[in-house]
């Protein structure tokens, strides 16, 4: 989920900061119509058309779902974080013989490293945290469920088990520890 929001909300937030083009803005206001629609509501239609696919019941469904709902969001950081680059750094490359892909690689994405990690951060917990799609979706033995919804099963029963729920807990937390810590050099950048 991260990978795929990174590739596709880079793109589409530099393409909505840089390019002038029909329907720039219609397409911006239909992404934040789309974040203003409720998530719980697109469970059943989500559902079908994964079905219809043959990826109900599967990871890649499971992570095609998750992108979709986190695509809008990150799209809109990216965006908003491209605004504040100067186009005069792009510009610049471009008079010293960069191609406009060039510019966006070589100039852009550089100084695009903060929004870059807090892209990732949010999508990585966005998708390991969520538990409403994963319990819809796979419903399928035990060892196809997520994390979240092992952990829903373990408190769910008659008593809780509260040694492994704590210890589920902690193995929840440490990836996402692991990935904060390996983009915090990237987020302190930004800030300064």
């Amino acid at each position: 989920t991260s990978l795929a929001c990174l590739f596709i909300a880079t793109s589409a937030g530099y393409a909505f900061s840089r390019f002038r083009f029909r329907g720039r803005d219609a397409g911006l206001i239909f992404l934040l119509a789309l974040q203003s629609f409720p998530g719980v509501l697109s469970l059943v239609p989500i559902a079908q058309l994964l079905s219809a696919v043959g990826l109900y019941r599967s990871h890649i469904g499971l992570v095609l779902a998750y992108t979709s709902r986190t695509l809008v969001f990150t799209t809109w950081l990216m965006k908003g974080y491209c605004d504040t680059i100067p186009m005069d750094l792009e510009e610049a490359g471009m008079i010293d013989g960069a191609g406009p892909i060039q510019s966006f690689l070589l100039i852009g994405l550089p100084l695009m490293k903060p929004a870059l990690a807090v892209t990732a951060l949010l999508s990585f917990m966005a998708g390991w945290g969520e538990w409403v799609l994963a319990s819809v979706l796979i419903p399928a033995p035990d060892d196809m469920k997520t994390v979240m919804v092992g952990m829903y099963q373990i408190a769910n029963e008659i008593s809780i088990p509260w040694g492994y729920f704590a210890a589920g807990t902690v193995i929840i937390i440490i990836p996402v520890l692991f990935v904060f810590l390996f983009m915090q050099r990237y987020l302190q950048s930004g800030l300064t």
